[in-house]
């Protein structure tokens, strides 16, 4: 169960083996995933071995913008929030 209290142990604990192998044979997903976490400092998460990028992001300001990048490069982007 994920909740606004523990995103920080929950990213510290998991990860996914195939994340290299996507960015290096996908180079959409790969740029996408580099941006973010150059420009936000946010840990990366692909479901599988893609297509699917999750990323969490505390303040609401920055997962705006996040959001609407993807956007800019993707047709199915979803935001959501934790509720405490």
């Amino acid at each position: 169960f994920i909740n606004a209290n523990n995103t920080k142990e929950l990213l510290e604990a998991i990860h996914n083996d195939l994340t290299i192998t996507a960015m290096e044979l996908t180079n959409e997903i790969k740029k996408m995933c580099k941006y973010i976490q150059i420009k936000y400092t946010n840990k990366i998460i692909l479901s599988g071995s893609g297509p699917t990028i999750l990323v969490f992001e505390e303040e609401d300001e920055k997962a705006k913008e996040i959001y609407d990048y993807a956007k800019e490069v993707y047709e199915l982007v979803y935001l959501t929030t934790f509720r405490d």
